[in-house]
């Protein structure tokens, strides 16, 4: 039976990636600018001060802030003889601090965080994104912990916050469920503690934090409204990227817009960051993309508006999937003889999987972790992988 889902799950799959495919040719040419790359000429117009592209990159790189220059260097699709110099300069300061996989750049604190949990540093020119690496629990009390005799009154007031009642949308720290909220406290008691918000939006957040751990019911709301922002950051950004991005936002409001683009559009998360970084602002990023939202898909069911390269895979996936016909069958004896050959029998096109005994020791024990009388084990496995599903069937 589970031969048979996967054979046919298979061809569907195909047949429908080479319908995708045809269509994508086609709506490529419907997709503007704005949502297909990012232009050069567009990025050196908003840079910092006039600079060039080269001029960023380069101080980037210098300051070894590895995160942000791969960004900035996949953003603006340089050509392999002007990526490569780069590229090399990136793989030696890997080479010479491994830590910089984990953070992204130099951070004295999050390193000192770092080496504190023995972090893995192994992954070539990947850089790890900062709120999975948070939300452990043994990490999250060992950060907690690290930062707990902070002199900063703004950190204090954070941490203070980690257990308020009256969350709306998310649990405090010492609840079963209250990994992403304390994660997310403590990604901003990261960025406040390394002085990465201006003074002033530093003490706004210590002052929201200080009325939401007495309980005042705006400040609650505005504080949670602000975690749910950074753990939208924090999990597509390395900690250095997110720094970058914090020394742009002068007020909530900044952070809260950074955080919707990339909800927006979570494909084009290298774009977005790099406009914004030399644009400096989320401002005019975010009103260029409200001035021009969509475009629309036409077919013979009518116009579909697209606002992103995400949506529009969908839509096209949508399309493809309404012009298959599906059956389901629970065991190979129900089906029709040619239907039997074609899905399964054809020795030209049928797949053998071969099940070692290894793969049935780890399948049982995950099966023990998730279905298990041990509510423990069930419970860390999904606050240590909760973000990194990819294929979630509900």
């Amino acid at each position: 039976m589970l031969v048979t889902h996967l054979v046919m799950l298979a061809l569907f799959k195909t047949i429908a990636l080479l319908s995708i495919a045809v269509l994508l040719a086609a709506a490529a040419l419907l997709i503007p600018a704005h949502l297909r790359s990012i232009d050069m000429a567009v990025i050196e117009a908003s840079s910092e001060n006039g600079r060039a592209l080269e001029t960023v990159l380069g101080e980037t790189i210098r300051s070894a802030h590895v995160g942000s220059a791969l960004r900035i260097i996949e953003a603006a699709q340089l050509s392999p003889a002007v990526k490569r110099p780069y590229m090399q300069q990136i793989q030696a300061l890997i080479d010479q601090r491994p830590s910089l996989r984990a953070s992204g750049g130099s951070d004295r604190i999050l390193e000192d965080f770092l080496e504190l949990v023995q972090s893995d540093r192994s992954g070539g020119l990947t850089i790890a994104p900062l709120l999975p690496q948070l939300l452990p629990r043994s990490e999250r009390a060992s950060l907690s912990g690290m930062l707990a005799d902070s002199s900063n009154a703004n950190v204090a007031a954070l941490l203070d916050a980690r257990d308020i009642p009256g969350l709306l949308r998310l649990h405090p720290a010492t609840h079963a469920a209250g990994a992403p909220f304390d994660a997310g406290i403590l990604t901003l008691v990261l960025l406040v503690e390394g002085g990465h918000f201006s003074p002033a939006l530093a003490q706004q957040i210590g002052q929201t934090a200080a009325q939401a751990a007495l309980g005042t019911p705006a400040a609650v709301r505005t504080l949670e409204d602000f975690v749910i922002a950074t753990l939208s950051l924090g999990r597509q950004l390395d900690h250095r990227s997110l720094a970058d991005l914090a020394a742009d936002a002068e007020k909530l409001a900044d952070w809260g817009q950074m955080a919707t683009l990339f909800r927006a559009q979570p494909d084009r998360i290298d774009a977005l960051y790099t406009s914004l970084r030399f644009e400096g602002a989320p401002g005019p990023v975010f009103d260029y993309l409200a001035t021009y939202p969509e475009v629309l898909l036409k077919s013979n069911q009518g116009a579909t508006p697209i606002q992103t390269y995400h949506n529009l895979i969908k839509q096209l996936c949508d399309a493809a999937e309404r012009s298959i016909s599906k059956q389901r069958y629970k065991g190979l004896g129900e089906m029709n003889p040619e239907q039997l050959w074609e899905t399964t029998m054809n020795i030209e096109t049928r797949t053998l999987l071969q099940v070692n005994i290894e793969d049935a020791i780890a399948a049982d024990a995950i099966f023990t972790t998730l279905m298990g009388e041990e509510v423990e084990p069930r419970r860390q496995f999904i606050e240590n992988n909760a973000l990194r599903v990819s294929n979630l069937d509900i």
